[in-house]
């Protein structure tokens, strides 16, 4: 039986070669991407003066687009994410009782504290993808956000002197003291 190339097993033979091309072509790029990745370690080691051991230590540091990982500013992300996910949820599901544990002493309907909860639990989530792709080019803007948040919090309060807002600055406070904290304390680090 004749294959292509008009020889018996020439479309064999043409795919054995092709196959081959190709795991040679793989192994040089996987030979090239190594010797790239020993190059740049080699070159942070005599940029900082550190043994080859050391930067290996901080290559850990590094996102995969090479920029420093600030652990404890993701960390306190957790706080911020899970506290905009409960109580929202816990606006969205049970309006009432979740006002009350929030030591609420005005009335503000059942529409508008579950679309509050809605907004709440979403931008939770939002800040979990953040946390999850870990986009720490936004982590400094979670900060400014919190300041608006606060101000408009505190003007709120003024206007009912509803305590609900004082728990609510507090929480929400209390995020920002631990994320502006943790972010100083990568920035040092880095």
């Amino acid at each position: 039986m004749k294959g292509m190339g008009g020889r018996p097993g020439g479309a064999s033979v043409a795919a054995f070669a092709s196959l081959g091309a190709t795991q040679d072509a793989s192994a040089r790029r996987s030979n090239y991407l190594r010797e790239e990745a020993q190059a740049i370690k080699h070159q942070e080691s005599a940029v900082g003066g550190e043994s080859p051991e050391a930067s290996v230590d901080t290559a850990a540091l590094r996102t995969k687009d090479g920029a420093r990982a600030m652990p404890k500013t993701r960390l306190s992300l957790f706080y911020l994410g899970s506290y905009l996910l409960i109580i929202g949820i816990g606006l969205l599901l049970a309006p009432h009782e979740t006002l009350t544990i929030l030591q609420s002493t005005g009335d503000y309907g059942d529409a508008f504290p579950r679309l509050s909860g809605m907004l709440m639990s979403g931008m939770g989530l939002s800040i979990f993808g953040m946390i999850r792709a870990r986009s720490q080019g936004l982590y400094p803007a979670t900060l400014l956000i919190r300041v608006y948040f606060i101000a408009c919090i505190l003007a709120l309060y003024e206007r009912t002197h509803d305590p609900l807002f004082l728990v609510l600055t507090s929480i929400v406070g209390l995020g920002f003291v631990l994320t502006l904290g943790s972010y100083v304390l990568d920035r040092r680090a880095s």
